[in-house]
């Protein structure tokens, strides 16, 4: 149950939460621009880069995807967490109000589907290249994001975000007080005390989850965590995926590509995360060492295309073929997913049975 508190816990956070800092952009703006010879035109037909490749077999856990999905909120418990984020967000007002400044309520946004299963079971957590070697050259592993993504967000968020606007309409010796009224003081981004945000998150009680969705939960959320820890953590301590990707590392060594992360066995996620570190002009930011790649802060990444880049992938896309990376790991996935349905059979056809209605 501790981990469906978590996940509401930051599905209200998102609320209430603003993101206050303009900063998104800033890698970018220290080096990590995009090659001038590639025009906006060609850069929009870019790939974008992704965590995962998906595969054409139909892996023996897809078959469960559509009955791991948690009932989704109806329009009345939508409704009830509607009003409390507008009382939330007014809380916050008063508060910010008390000490001197202005914050306007986020409109609430309805709920995202809880999660994706259709494509991460069908998928191997492997970095998607393009099928042939002249596209890995071309292209890498895509971009994320493109610069036209990033300055249509930043545009749009100055638009729309009034809080934003009206934090950087303040002078930049008011924008540090207005962070710490808003969120409280902290220490290298860890809260010590508490800010209006906080306060109103305390003062104002959540609605209750819907009664199937604890119940779900309940019933399988210990089912539902552990097949994703199968597809995933437990994926790069198989025994026969660390040999694949020992094979891998060292061909990545010929060509001249050492890796010495904290957390070895992440096969070509180490390349992608190589290339996500990798300035145009060759350089490394290492202020991430030893963070695996989808741990890696949002602000933190970047890929653009970049010469460097584009030698790690092509790299990564022959070590791939010699060691035929991704056909070993559909044949370890498949016979995975066999031992986890063979070990959990009872727990898979409750769930299978269960009324996805509710």
């Amino acid at each position: 149950m501790k981990r469906i508190v978590r996940r509401m816990a930051m599905a209200s956070a998102a609320l209430v939460f603003l993101t206050a800092c303009s900063s998104s952009a800033s890698k970018e703006d220290q080096g990590n621009q995009p090659d001038s010879s590639l025009d906006s035109a060609a850069m929009g037909e870019w790939p974008q880069a992704s965590f995962l490749t998906e595969v054409p077999v139909s892996f023996p856990l897809s078959h469960y995807a559509p009955f791991l999905e948690a009932p989704r909120l109806d329009e009345e418990h939508e409704k009830k967490r509607a009003e409390w984020a507008g009382k939330v967000g007014d809380s916050i007002a008063q508060c910010m109000k008390g000490k001197g400044f202005l914050y306007y309520p986020q409109e609430y946004e309805a709920e995202d589907d809880i999660s994706n299963w259709t494509l991460s079971v069908g998928s191997l957590p492997v970095p998607l290249l393009p099928e042939d070697r002249s596209s890995a050259e071309s292209y890498g592993y895509g971009l994320y994001p493109t610069p036209e993504v990033l300055h249509a967000e930043l545009l749009e968020a100055q638009a729309n975000d009034r809080n934003l606007q009206y934090m950087e309409s303040l002078p930049l010796t008011s924008r540090a007080a207005y962070e710490e009224a808003l969120y409280g003081k902290q220490v290298e981004g860890i809260p010590i005390t508490g800010g209006c945000a906080g306060a109103a998150m305390d003062s104002v009680q959540e609605p209750e989850m819907p009664q199937e969705r604890w119940v779900f939960y309940e019933n399988f959320g210990d089912l539902i965590f552990m097949v994703q820890a199968s597809i995933g953590e437990e994926w790069f301590m198989d025994p026969r995926v660390s040999t694949l990707n020992s094979e891998w590392y060292e061909c990545m060594a010929t060509k001249g590509f050492g890796f010495h992360l904290e957390s070895p066995n992440q096969g070509p996620n180490d390349a992608l995360d190589q290339a996500f570190r990798t300035f145009p002009d060759g350089s490394v930011d290492w202020n991430q060492l030893g963070v695996l790649t989808h741990e890696i802060p949002d602000e933190a990444k970047s890929l653009i295309g970049s010469e460097p880049e584009l030698i790690i992938a092509a790299a990564d896309f022959d070590c791939r073929a010699k060691t035929d990376y991704i056909a070993r790991a559909i044949d370890i996935r498949i016979s995975r997913d066999e031992e986890f349905i063979s070990q959990h059979k009872l727990e898979l056809i409750n769930l299978e049975n269960r009324d996805i209605g509710g």
